[in-house]
């Protein structure tokens, strides 16, 4: 999921991705927003956010320390 994001973030254009996860992948907000903050800063996206629509189930960590300009959402269960 990073490397597809990755380009839109590195040239602060944003976009939108949609994916299947599991428990597995519920570590994706915090490493998006990593990659976020360390070019940008905490708000650096908000003007240009990277949308990411998820369906499935995701752990507890889900969403965790969300840089801005992140926005998640799941169509699923987060347990």
């Amino acid at each position: 999921m990073v490397k597809d994001m990755l380009p839109a973030i590195e040239n602060k254009k944003g976009g939108e991705w949609s994916y299947d996860v599991r428990n597995y992948n519920r570590s994706i907000g915090a490493r998006l927003s990593g990659e976020i903050a360390k070019r940008w800063g905490n708000y650096g996206m908000e003007d240009s956010p990277v949308t990411v629509r998820l369906t499935g189930n995701v752990g507890q960590s889900f969403g965790v320390w969300n840089a801005g300009g992140l926005h998640m959402h799941l169509r699923g269960r987060c347990q």
